[in-house]
């Protein structure tokens, strides 16, 4: 590597940088020692705190190692949207001395078929609008004793701010097609757009039955 960057280099200002020799994990539970009832995560209304976030990544490290059979080094896939979920199942994961390997929520069976192969996983996390993608690969590794043997579910629930207590659940299901051309590139191209639309519509009819389900509600 050239150094000639460093005839510019600031004074006073280090060349080099030393890490801590510590697993990432150790930073959930610093903070959930020093600040256990701080917020660590706040999801529109919902606040996990600091403390709450060690205790769910404990958990979940526990079902992993003790149910699902995972052992330090194996891959573990993580398939959900932005949410509390995925922070929780990545340092879930890294507690169990997994490794952690994420997976796009817009991904079809064919291709997470692909990536637990090629990672050679037998577990998976996802979320429960994306369950349909990977239950024809749970069924399958149990029939063949190859592949995925455990999945777990991350379910989605809205809360009420007031009460804590589940205000509302739902299942959207929307299903489109789309022409594939004979050039791969465009297969692909035309295959993203339909998660895309498909992902857009979803979110369109959440809305519109949380709308109509809000509109029925008394007002305080």
């Amino acid at each position: 590597m050239s150094d000639r960057h460093l005839q510019h280099w600031p004074s006073g200002v280090p060349r080099s940088l030393d890490f801590p020799q510590t697993h990432l994990w150790a930073n959930v539970a610093a903070s959930a020692a020093r600040h256990p009832d701080k917020p660590c995560l706040v999801f529109y209304d919902s606040v996990v705190t600091h403390g709450q976030f060690r205790q769910q990544t404990e958990w979940l490290a526990g079902w992993l190692q003790q149910v699902a059979g995972v052992q330090r080094g194996d891959r573990v896939l993580l398939c959900t949207q932005n949410s509390p979920q995925f922070a929780i199942g990545a340092y879930g994961v890294l507690r169990a001395d997994a490794v952690l390997v994420p997976v796009n929520p817009m991904n079809r069976t064919e291709e997470i078929r692909h990536l637990v192969l090629d990672a050679g996983a037998k577990v998976l996390i996802c979320a429960q609008d994306l369950f349909d993608q990977v239950a024809p690969l749970l069924e399958e590794g149990r029939r063949t004793g190859e592949g995925l043997q455990h999945v777990l579910v991350a379910a989605y629930t809205l809360r009420s701010v007031a009460t804590g207590a589940p205000a509302k659940t739902g299942r959207v299901r929307v299903e489109l097609t789309y022409d594939s051309a004979d050039q791969p590139f465009a297969s692909v191209a035309a295959q993203q757009d339909a998660q895309e639309r498909a992902a857009a519509e979803a979110a369109r009819r959440i809305q519109l039955e949380l709308a109509a389900w809000f509109a029925e509600q008394p007002r305080p």
